[in-house]
C-alpha cells in the first residue's frame, strides 16, 4: 500500500488579488496530483483546507474537478477531512466538499450518528490500512480527541495491519505562541492505535517526536503570508506500508513561487522621482542573485 498525504492546498485563494497567484494555488494541486500519479499511489490524503473558503467561484471547482478526476481515473481514492477554511459555516447544512464526496470525486470523512469513530462515516479500511479522518473543531478539538481515544479500543481491528488518522490541528512547539496548539500528552493516548497521525492546519513541514517520528505535516507548498516563507522543504510525505504494517515515509519537496524581501532606506533620496528609481535600482540588484524565472512575490520594505 502507498499513500501520498498532502494538506493546505487552499484552492481559490487569489491572494494580493493577484491572478497570478489564484493560478499558483492550482498549480500546487496539479502538481501534487500529478506526482500521486507519477508515484503510483493508491490513496491521497487531503488533511484539510482543501479550499481557502467555503464559498467557492465556478473556476475553483473547475480546479478541484480536475485535478480529482485525474486521481480517480488513475484508480487513486482521494481521502479527506474539512479544515477551519472549508468547513461547514453558520446555518450551512453542506459545503462543497459534500458536493465532491456526493459526485464520488473524494471521500469526505467525518463522525457520523453512530459515534466519534464509525466504520462508513469517519474512518474505512483499504487493503489492511485504517483511514480515521476528524475534521477542524478548534476550542472542541481535546475534547473530542478524548471521545475517539474512548471508542477506538471498541472497534473490530481483525486484518489492520496499520492505522491511519487525518486531523486538521496544531501540535505544541512548532510555531510559538500560537492559540489552540495541542499538547503532546494528549495525543499520546491515541499512539497505542494510531501509526500514522497526518496532520494539516499549520503550513509549517516537520515530523514529531524528532527521535521516533509518528506525526506529521507536509506543510503548505503556496505560501499565504511572507511568515511562511521562512520555511522551506514544504510538499508531500509518500508512504509505503508493508505486508507486516511497517512504514517508509518520504518527504517530497514540492517547489511553490518564491518570497524575496528587499530593503529600502530613503534618507539618501530627494524626491519621488529619485525614490522610484532607487528602488527600481535596489530591486534589480537583488534579483541578480534569485534563480532565472523565478518570478518571486517580493516584499518591498521601506524606512527613514
Amino acid at each position: 500500500m502507498r499513500f501520498l498525504h498532502a494538506a493546505d492546498i487552499h484552492l481559490g485563494y487569489r491572494q494580493y488579488n493577484s491572478d497570478e497567484r489564484f493560478k499558483d494555488f492550482s498549480r500546487a494541486f496539479s502538481n501534487i496530483c500529478n506526482l500521486a500519479v507519477e508515484q503510483e499511489a493508491q490513496v491521497c490524503l487531503i488533511a484539510g483546507d482543501f479550499f481557502e473558503k467555503s464559498s467557492i467561484d465556478p473556476t475553483t471547482l473547475l480546479q478541484a474537478e480536475n485535478g480529482l478526476s485525474q486521481l480517480r481515473d488513475a484508480g487513486i481514492m482521494t481521502l479527506a477531512i474539512a479544515g477551519n477554511h472549508d468547513r461547514l459555516r453558520y446555518r450551512e447544512t453542506k459545503s462543497w466538499l459534500d458536493y465532491l464526496h456526493a459526485r464520488e470525486m473524494l471521500t469526505l470523512l467525518e463522525p457520523g450518528e453512530r459515534g466519534w469513530v464509525s466504520e462508513g462515516d469517519n474512518f474505512l479500511d483499504i487493503d489492511g490500512v485504517r483511514f480515521i479522518g476528524m475534521p477542524y473543531y478548534g476550542s472542541g478539538t481535546e475534547a473530542v480527541i478524548g471521545e475517539i481515544i474512548k471508542e477506538l479500543p471498541q472497534q473490530n481491528w481483525d486484518g489492520i495491519r496499520c492505522t491511519v488518522m487525518m486531523m486538521h490541528a496544531a501540535i505544541e512547539g512548532q510555531i510559538p505562541n500560537i492559540a489552540g496548539a495541542l499538547r503532546f500528552d494528549t495525543i499520546d493516548p491515541l499512539r497505542e492505535f494510531v501509526d500514522y497521525l497526518a496532520l494539516g492546519h499549520l503550513h509549517k513541514p516537520y515530523q514529531a517526536p524528532s527521535s521516533e517520528p509518528w506525526i506529521y505535516n507536509p506543510g503548505a507548498i503556496e505560501n499565504r503570508s511572507f511568515d511562511e516563507a521562512k520555511f522551506v522543504k514544504k510538499g508531500v510525505f509518500i508512504v509505503d506500508v508493508d505486508e507486516s504494517g511497517n512504514m517508509n515515509v518520504r518527504k517530497h519537496v514540492i517547489q511553490g513561487r518564491s518570497f524575496q524581501t528587499v530593503t529600502l532606506k530613503t534618507d539618501r533620496y530627494g524626491n519621488a522621482d529619485q525614490l522610484r528609481d532607487g528602488i527600481f535600482e535596489a530591486v534589480e540588484k537583488e534579483a541578480a542573485s534569485w534563480p532565472e524565472g523565478s518570478r518571486p512575490v517580493v516584499n518591498l520594505k521601506l524606512s527613514g
